[in-house]
């Protein structure tokens, strides 16, 4: 009998082949988007199995953790890096808030049950990487005027990190919803449930406060969601299986 954790050990496994090949410098691009794609939505689906999984099988207590995820992202713009971690923690049925580091450096720290926090760290890995190339893009191509500074350009990079972020996370609660709809009723239920334990888990464990907004250009946070809008979350996968593409 396979249980809760040999399938995420099995299934970790998968992902990081999945994602070492996109990340493998000899991978084309198109190669890259197919395996973050396929891993994308394994992960997708994956976090509605165990849960289903979860609510029929009583004798599963499957624990809430809160774990915290180091953003990738420089200092300047870790706050924004960290809206990654936010968007995919919240489309996975976990919750995410803010940690501030010494130095004005920020982390994410995200709590949820524990298949679905290991999914949200996998998921954010992939993630953050296509947001680190689409950024790299966009600062190799975009046209500054003239009179543009340094500090223009750092609060384009800021912003555009900011627009892919609430694009990816948009796309990854449409393509869930869409997973959800395959599955059947009362998969939704199942969900909402899961999901009102973990608010009450971090009602009842942490003091969270408001987040103090925050500017952004307008120019970078449209370009950041014109590219998080193309960032592959599963979604051209749906119903379908990436030909050359295996794990």
């Amino acid at each position: 009998m396979t249980t809760t954790e040999d399938r995420t050990t099995q299934r970790a496994l998968t992902l990081k082949k999945l994602l070492d090949k996109a990340n493998h410098a000899n991978t084309s691009d198109d190669e890259r988007d197919a395996y973050n794609a396929m891993a994308s939505k394994l992960m997708l689906k994956w976090g509605i199995e165990e849960a289903t999984i979860a609510d029929a099988d009583r004798t599963q207590q499957e624990e809430i953790i809160n774990v915290t995820i180091v953003t990738t992202f420089p200092k300047g713009y870790s706050f924004e890096g960290t809206m990654v971690t936010v968007e995919v923690a919240q489309a996975l049925n976990c919750t995410a808030y803010f940690l501030r580091r010494p130095g004005n450096k920020t982390d994410g720290n995200v709590v949820g049950f524990k298949s679905d926090v290991i999914l949200v760290q996998q998921l954010v890995a992939s993630i953050a990487l296509q947001c680190h190339t689409a950024l790299e893009r966009e600062m190799r191509t975009v046209d500054f005027p003239e009179w543009a500074t340094g500090s223009d350009k750092f609060n384009h990079r800021r912003s555009f990190v900011r627009g892919f972020a609430k694009a990816v996370g948009q796309k990854l609660r449409d393509t869930r919803r869409q997973f959800v709809e395959e599955t059947g009723p009362g998969t939704d239920l199942v969900l909402v449930s899961r999901k009102a334990k973990v608010d009450t888990w971090v009602n009842e464990n942490i003091n969270l406060r408001k987040t103090p907004p925050r500017k952004a250009t307008p120019n970078g946070l449209a370009a950041g969601k014109v590219a998080g809008q193309r960032a592959d979350v599963g979604q051209s996968q749906m119903g379908g299986s990436s030909r050359g593409i295996t794990a």
